[in-house]
């Protein structure tokens, strides 16, 4: 398949400057029509449709590929190679600005300059920040795509065009709305309003340094050094594994925010002996807490074993920071014919009846402390979302006496004996 084909692309126009037109959420190249005859008088213009917009191709849509920006900023980086000449603009509308921001991260100091339109980082107010929509209103307006993209389309359209007294410009609107697949364009609203962009395109930038950090102090421990130098490596190494946690944690947030969910690949592993083998890693992780395994049967999991881990490792750094580490923390772990449990409990001050509803939910916490352990409040959601793709699911007790314990629960015809 060409890159012509794939996104529609059109040319017109000479100068010694290229300029591309992206457009943005529910339209096509259409939308640049009345500037195009002015633009082409003194650029080289390239106007193209996302994939799954106006006369793309259709088959080229991948929704694991086009799951974040990043993949229609690998299309455009695409398109600038193959066919800009000269020093390159680009103007971008609406959900192309984060689009152009993407492609200028992935091939800096390729565009020469670049226009936005209506473009936002977030569209979700938070704080201070006034991204336009509130996160309820956001729900509201996915849930009327998803029900009727067709009649949400007849609709918006005129509201969204804003021209009262020139309903022509509504009815084209609505003409692009409709030229998108609606099945594509659920799937890109969710892009749009929920992958949090700037969480994830932070989240993916640190995600290489520290891992330099991690293999520098993993270099330095080979040599020899005062005590005062190792209490420092051993902060840097502690530091670098919380951070390196909290990264996975917000990649893993913004893919199920945007319907991508946790993905799994499932193998069969050996229960106690790998659960073990993480209590051995958290107890260098977090050496001030005692931390124990106590097991019962024997036999595989057919499980994700990185997933797994995380998991352990979540409610294991929950434990830590909210749990009074003067008791043992225990894991517990139980494999039969009936299914298989994973149990991490706690000793310490118990969780409140009003926050157990939304304990589960991201950027929630149990309680208000704030210690040097605590993550970004995704934890637990990170757990709940991990044991339902393993067709599994999550509980939780706490009592003032009995302490508090999180309890996964696989399924039986995921254990075998």
């Amino acid at each position: 398949m060409t890159l012509q084909k794939r996104n529609n692309v059109n040319i017109s126009g000479s100068g010694s400057a290229t300029l591309i037109l992206s457009h943005g959420f529910g339209c096509d190249q259409t939308m640049w029509k009345l500037l195009l005859p002015h633009l082409a008088s003194r650029f080289r213009v390239i106007s193209y449709d996302l994939v799954g917009a106006g006369q793309s191709d259709l088959a080229a849509y991948d929704p694991e590929k086009y799951s974040s920006l990043w993949g229609y900023a690998s299309d455009l980086n695409e398109l600038i190679d193959a066919y800009a000449e000269g020093p390159v603009i680009l103007v971008c509308h609406s959900a192309s600005a984060m689009i152009g921001t993407l492609a200028q991260r992935q091939q800096p100091g390729r565009v020469a300059a670049m226009v936005m339109i209506g473009g936002s980082p977030s569209y979700i107010d938070s704080g201070d920040y006034a991204g336009g929509f509130l996160a309820e209103e956001v729900d509201a307006l996915l849930e009327a795509i998803d029900d009727n993209y067709q009649g949400w389309s007849t609709t918006m359209a005129p509201v969204l065009m804003g021209e009262p007294g020139e309903p022509a410009l509504g009815e084209e609107l609505l003409s692009s709305f409709k030229r998108t697949d609606g099945q594509i364009a659920r799937h890109f609203a969710r892009v749009i309003f929920l992958a949090e962009q700037m969480v994830a395109i932070a989240s993916h930038d640190l995600k290489n340094p520290m891992m330099a950090i991690k293999m520098a102090a993993h270099m330095l421990e080979h040599g020899q050094r005062s005590e005062r130098e190792q209490r420092l490596l051993d902060g840097i190494s502690t530091s670098a594994e919380r951070a390196q946690r909290m990264i996975v944690d917000l990649l893993d947030f913004a893919s199920v925010r945007i319907g991508q969910g946790i993905k799994i690949s499932r193998h069969q592993v050996p229960l106690p002996e790998f659960v073990d083998q993480c209590v051995s890693e958290l107890r260098i992780a977090f050496a001030d807490a005692h931390i124990r395994h106590v097991s019962r049967g024997c036999g595989t999991l057919e499980v994700d074993q990185d997933r797994l881990q995380q998991m352990i490792g979540n409610l294991v750094a929950n434990s830590v920071a909210y749990g009074d580490l003067s008791f043992p923390i225990t894991l517990s772990t139980d494999l039969s014919a009936a299914g298989a449990t994973l149990s991490v409990h706690n000793h310490g001050e118990h969780i409140a009846e009003a926050v157990i509803p939304t304990l589960f939910e991201p950027m929630m916490r149990a309680n208000e402390y704030d210690g040097s352990i605590r993550s970004v409040g995704l934890g637990l959601f990170i757990v709940k979302q991990i044991a339902e793709a393993h067709g599994g699911t999550v509980s939780m007790v706490s009592d003032a006496v009995a302490g508090t314990a999180f309890t996964v629960s696989l399924p039986v015809q995921a254990a075998t004996s």
